[in-house]
């Protein structure tokens, strides 16, 4: 009885321990594999980290192997230009003594082309020991005749030479003297072809240059009346017409008038009239006066304008003195090109310049 109840219970012992064991089996096969993909980890880990240095430290060698190589490149191609270098030296050295020895050749060579008689000479007179207690004084006697004779040969030798050296020396000073005087000539020539130049340049007719931008410069003022005044010369009207074509484009009135001025000067004159009925102070009231003095500063900055403005266009121009004409008006005279370069050529030659008329200038519309 007691056995058949514990047999029950026994059952379930050895199954729980079943239960225990494989519980135990699984959680050992667990901390196990786990260990093992640890330790597999870190060998795979450890093997990479040393075939990355193992990479670096060969790319390092493979640098240094370069580098290396680079250098003892270097190395060569300093040590064949040190050879050749040194090749070229000694070859220079060489043909250096070469010419040493060539100069010192020559100079020997001339040096005994002077010692044939001063050896005879000395021969001679070794001779004439040899024959002293020997020979007769009739042959002692023509050896002092011979030696005598080339003494003297040996002098005027020596003569004819301090001549040719003199001759030479005349000659070089005469060939200096003649290069001297080329060379004052060929001066005086470049400076007779600049003045041609200069001279052919001087004497082309003048340009108002750049008329369009004189005219816009113009046109900002207001619209002024000029009278012009020139000489009777073809170039001389042309310079008048192109200023008179700025002046018109630019809206001035612009005319001619009658003159008494018999002379009229060289380049382009600016005038400023100043005159007119009830020119004096006495006559005008003070509105008058005002109006008067506004014209006349207008007219003289107006003046001081053209000035600059004809200058700057390749127009030789300055101020003159004020005019009889009315307040406002801008007399511009117009005379012959102003020369330097011709003038000079007249003071060299002694001529005055020519004559000059005067064409009678125009009439202001309206006057």
């Amino acid at each position: 009885m007691l056995l058949s109840c514990h047999e029950p219970y026994r059952g379930n012992a050895s199954s729980n321990r079943m239960r225990f064991l494989l519980v135990f089996a699984w959680i050992t096969g667990a901390v196990l594999t786990t260990t093992m993909a640890k330790n597999q980890t870190a060998g795979n880990n450890l093997a990479s980290a040393d075939s990355s240095a193992i990479q670096a430290v060969e790319a390092e060698k493979a640098s240094l192997q370069t580098e290396i190589k680079r250098k003892q490149d270097s190395q060569d191609r300093f040590n064949k230009w040190n050879m050749r270098c040194a090749i070229g030296a000694v070859v220079f050295g060489g043909l250096l003594g070469i010419l040493s020895w060539l100069f010192q050749k020559l100079g020997s060579d001339a040096a005994y082309k002077t010692r044939p008689l001063v050896s005879q000479a000395e021969g001679i007179d070794s001779r004439i020991q040899l024959l002293r207690g020997t020979e007769s004084a009739e042959k002692i006697e023509a050896l002092r005749a011979e030696s005598r004779h080339n003494e003297s040969i040996a002098n005027q030798a020596r003569e004819r030479s301090e001549e040719t050296a003199r001759q030479n020396l005349n000659l070089k000073s005469h060939i200096g003297e003649l290069e001297s005087e080329n060379l004052a000539r060929q001066q005086d020539l470049e400076k007779e072809r600049i003045k041609r130049y200069e001279l052919g340049a001087s004497l082309k007719d003048r340009v108002f240059t750049d008329q369009f931008g004189a005219i816009a410069a113009l046109s900002k003022y207001p619209r002024t009346r000029a009278r012009f005044e020139y000489l009777g010369e073809a170039e001389v009207l042309s310079v008048a017409e192109q200023i008179n074509c700025v002046l018109t484009s630019s809206g001035w009135i612009t005319g001619r008038s009658q003159t008494t001025s018999s002379f009229i000067g060289e380049g382009v004159k600016i005038s400023v009239g100043m005159g007119g009925p009830n020119a004096a102070l006495g006559e005008q009231d003070a509105t008058t006066v005002f109006s008067r003095m506004q014209l006349e500063r207008t007219a003289r900055s107006v003046a001081d304008l053209l000035v600059a403005l004809f200058n700057s266009h390749g127009l030789d121009a300055s101020t003159a003195a004020p005019t009889n004409d009315p307040p406002g008006v801008i007399v511009i005279t117009v005379g012959s090109k102003t020369n330097p370069v011709l003038d000079a050529i007249h003071q060299e030659v002694g001529s005055a310049a020519g004559n000059r008329t005067v064409i009678q200038p125009w009439i202001i519309p309206g006057q």
